[in-house]
């Protein structure tokens, strides 16, 4: 706890989601939370009222409160990840082969699509079908990545397919 006798815990709430709004692309002062309602603090609070609608008194009442808060709440979610998909089934002993026609093998072939720029005749057409030219593709991605050639895609083929493609478009997971 701060030794400031003026700080106060829900104005530094306050000043942490101004701050969070700031970095969202809202038009309000960036602000350091410090726990105290100082002159930046009230700034903030007046640009974030007239941006919101609300009648800029520097004072945080209830309807600012509130409007923070939902604002603060679609701040995180703007800088949030979106979220993972998870196409090859968890079961254990699962294998993608030829002959399968099925959404995987459109991923698959688009991840392919994606890496042939990258690596050396791993293209596959995008058709949906595990073919011939695709199971040629995975081959020569399982020698590239040192996987055991086997022209199919278990687990740890999707698990090396999968790390490659997000490398390459700088997904960080």
């Amino acid at each position: 706890m701060p030794e400031n006798e003026n700080y106060n815990e829900g104005v530094y709430e306050l000043q942490t989601w101004l701050r969070e709004i700031h970095f969202a692309g809202y038009p309000i002062s960036l602000i350091v939370p410090d726990g105290i309602y100082g002159d930046s603090t009230r700034s903030a609070v007046v640009e974030f009222q007239n941006y919101a609608g609300l009648s800029p008194t520097g004072v945080v009442n209830a309807d600012t409160w509130d409007a923070l808060y939902a604002e603060y709440l679609k701040a995180l979610f703007k800088k949030s990840r979106p979220g993972p998909l998870y196409p090859f089934p968890e079961g254990e002993g699962y294998v993608l082969s030829s002959g399968e026609v099925s959404d995987i093998v459109y991923i698959v072939q688009i991840m392919l699509d994606t890496l042939a720029s990258h690596y050396d005749n791993v293209y596959a057409p995008i058709t949906g079908e595990y073919d011939s030219q695709t199971q040629a593709a995975i081959r020569n991605f399982q020698r590239i990545s040192g996987i055991n050639e086997t022209g199919l895609i278990d687990k740890e083929t999707w698990n090396a397919l999968a790390d490659a493609y997000n490398k390459y478009n700088n997904i960080d997971t």
